[in-house]
């Protein structure tokens, strides 16, 4: 698989040059999606050190990560104790009572198309298009996902690419480029933060 991967990617000079300096990023294992997606949540627009404390504190309140009728349980004031905003615990809230929900539980999210997915997860107050693709690639290791909302990838890209377009040109740009990464976007994708991550480091 890698070297299809590597095969599709390289004919991008740009992601040639980041394959040569960080290799083939490698995918992670399948998640359920119930609990990737809480974790999402609570990780959304902080560091990845902060959201970890306040993360560890989310799952100490219940002693374990918590079922979704126990996270219905918790009370707003709570989750404020562990770091959590009032938004995002309403957001956690809304999660929470769709997965309680027989219908929901029930899906078979290996069975069912990126597209799709992302209707039923954006379907939920407080999950965007952004989050339903961190839970498609990252939850899920689907291979062919382009987070072009990420500002890591914005900013990435900007510079590898030299891209000097803005607003909804900018997009359809990024966009564009990514389509020569298919069916392998997501590994494309994991590249640009490989190679921003190590230049902030």
């Amino acid at each position: 698989m890698e070297k299809k991967i590597k095969a599709i990617l390289e004919q991008d000079e740009k992601l040639r040059f980041l394959i040569e300096k960080h290799g083939i990023p490698q995918s992670g294992q399948i998640h359920d999606v119930y609990p990737y997606l809480v974790e999402s949540i609570i990780y959304q627009q902080l560091s990845i050190k902060a959201a970890a404390k306040i993360f560890e504190r989310f799952v100490l309140l219940t002693g374990h990560f918590p079922e979704p009728t126990e996270l219905l349980e918790l009370t707003p004031e709570q989750m404020r104790s562990a770091g959590i905003s009032a938004q995002k615990a309403g957001y956690l809230h809304h999660i929470a009572e769709h997965f309680s929900m027989e219908d929901f539980r029930s899906i078979q999210w290996d069975q069912l198309d990126d597209e799709e997915i992302i209707r039923q997860l954006t379907g939920i107050k407080g999950v965007g298009k952004w989050t339903a693709k961190m839970v498609l690639m990252f939850g899920l290791n689907r291979p062919d996902v382009f987070p072009f909302e990420d500002l890591g990838i914005q900013m990435g890209m900007k510079k590898i690419y030299d891209i000097r377009e803005e607003g909804k040109e900018f997009t359809a740009k990024i966009c564009n480029i990514a389509e020569t990464w298919r069916p392998y976007r997501s590994a494309g994708s994991r590249l640009i933060w490989a190679h921003k991550d190590a230049k902030t480091e």
